[in-house]
């Protein structure tokens, strides 16, 4: 059976983590602290940045390397979201390096090799998207592709990448999901 084996307090409430190797990202209403997890029964805060959109409220963090993706919307008033990217070589010192904007609440991020596909949904209209891009220069994202659901379809809210296939599923109310192959 799992067991705790260690609990990390912050100042901030965390909305969502990533791990890759020992690097913990962790994306709060206060900001994206990075720990150390080389012994995960003592995490260490190794550093913090702030997010560029702070009226936001983050949504998904991944890590792709030593660059961390995180998505986060303003979805009580204006509806629209940002991807914004950080390296973390330094987890110590961060580095913000770009963003992608999202015309509607974004939702879910996930990372593998040069893509990103970022889930981002319009509020009371029923429409959903899966923005498919080249993050190849992660300062500049670049949109390849973008998957529409129409209003009356299924939600899109999450998405994990396998090799070149996105897999998109549903909020808890909906019992579909999409593959998407590029």
């Amino acid at each position: 059976a799992p067991r705790r084996t260690s609990v990390f307090r912050g100042s901030s409430q965390f909305a969502t983590v990533a791990v890759e190797g020992n690097l913990l990202a962790a994306a709060g209403y206060d900001g994206l602290f990075f720990l150390d997890l080389a012994d995960p029964a003592k995490p260490v805060l190794r550093g913090q940045t702030s997010v560029r959109y702070p009226e936001f409220r983050e949504k998904a963090v991944a890590i792709s390397g030593h660059h961390v993706f995180v998505t986060s919307s303003d979805d009580r008033s204006s509806n629209t979201g940002v991807m914004e990217v950080f390296d973390a070589s330094d987890p110590a010192s961060p580095q913000y390096v770009g963003a992608y904007e999202v015309p509607a609440v974004a939702w879910d991020v996930a990372v593998s090799g040069q893509l990103a596909v970022v889930t981002s949904y319009v509020p009371g209209g029923d429409t959903s998207f899966a923005d498919i891009l080249d993050i190849s220069d992660p300062a500049n994202p670049v949109r390849l592709a973008l998957h529409t659901v129409i209003p009356g379809g299924p939600d899109i809210a999450t998405v994990s990448l396998v090799d070149h296939y996105a897999i998109l599923g549903g909020p808890r109310h909906h019992h579909d999901g999409r593959l998407l192959e590029h």
